[in-house]
């Protein structure tokens, strides 16, 4: 064992996809997850559950998950809601909100007369062309718009497939009033400090498991902590997340090169992702690897030439075969 791993006090635990898939029937908890999250507590690691689970309270969406079999209380539960209503406090703000009908709850102890925000969250069927032109009218109306989003996800996998997430919303607005919505979940930093806080653990000491390459792994490295994602929820799409960090490769940033990047793609797909050519992809490749780009280093020198890749991003950790 890696002398890094000897040193891990606590795991943040994302929750759709890892250990259920939602859906309209409530949900099916992923083969294994009641287990792992009781050998996780048996084996005397702090836990703590980070989600951006924005479709029910907290009290509502624990209550799902014991009905379950999981061992979970609400206050091991971080997610995006309770913290909003703290910034709207501090900052004496008055939402417009929308969200799903079961999480208005949550912000039962807000004021919301005459709204100077708006409150975006996943809403599922409550985003109709009236709700969000009804919220566009709100901020184009401010003279300083303030837009808070529980979460940036594009997309998430529910029993009968995948379904749009609430980034998919928050970029409408954003874009049709030129505002920059201010992310209260993940991949933000602050949730993750708050999430690491409540534990008690050092960013150096915890590590993320998520099924989002962006919001939990990239999230939580950004933070300081190891990232580890699942091949649960939505693994299998994986190839759409990666522009952003080819994108970083292309101006000089630390995430690895791009040969990295297809190490990171080739065990998920038989194939070259640009030439289609059975792997490796060959030199004639349009697209092929090509030596580290500037201000960059090779992920084999991070990781060995025998190893596996299980972090996928900066402060990659690799399991020795």
């Amino acid at each position: 064992m890696a002398a890094w791993a000897r040193a891990v006090r606590g795991l943040l635990l994302d929750v759709s996809g890892v250990l259920y898939d939602s859906g309209g029937d409530g949900g099916v908890p992923i083969a294994g997850s009641v287990e792992a999250v009781r050998r996780i507590k048996a084996s005397g690691l702090k836990l703590r559950f980070c989600t951006n689970e924005t479709q029910a309270t907290r009290e509502k969406f624990v209550k799902k998950l014991q009905g379950m079999g999981f061992d979970i209380s609400v206050d091991e539960v971080t997610a995006p809601a309770p913290a909003a209503c703290r910034i709207l406090k501090e900052r004496s703000l008055r939402p417009h909100l929308l969200v799903h009908n079961d999480l208005v709850p949550e912000f039962a102890e807000i004021d919301k007369a005459n709204p100077n925000c708006v409150v975006i969250g996943d809403a599922a069927e409550n985003f109709t062309y009236a709700n969000l032109n009804e919220a566009f009218r709100v901020l184009i109306g401010m003279e300083k718009p303030v837009l808070i989003s529980l979460g940036r996800g594009r997309y998430y996998k529910e029993t009968d497939g995948l379904k749009l997430d609430v980034g998919a919303y928050m970029k409408a607005l954003e874009y049709a009033c030129d505002v920059q919505a201010e992310v209260v979940g993940k991949p933000a930093k602050m949730f993750f400090e708050s999430a690491l806080a409540e534990m008690g653990v050092p960013p150096q000491q915890a590590i993320m498991i998520g099924d989002d390459i962006v919001n939990d792994v990239g999230g939580a490295q950004r933070c300081g902590m190891r990232a580890l994602q699942v091949r649960t929820g939505k693994y299998r799409y994986i190839i759409h997340e990666l522009r952003w960090w080819w994108q970083d490769c292309l101006k000089g940033g630390s995430s690895g090169t791009f040969q990295g990047f297809y190490r990171v793609c080739s065990p998920l797909h038989s194939t070259c992702c640009h030439c289609r050519h059975p792997w490796p992809p060959p030199s004639c490749c349009p697209r092929g690897p090509p030596a580290s780009l500037p201000g960059t280093s090779s992920l084999r020198d991070r990781t060995g030439s025998r190893s596996v890749l299980i972090f996928i991003f900066r402060g990659l950790f690799s399991a020795p075969v």
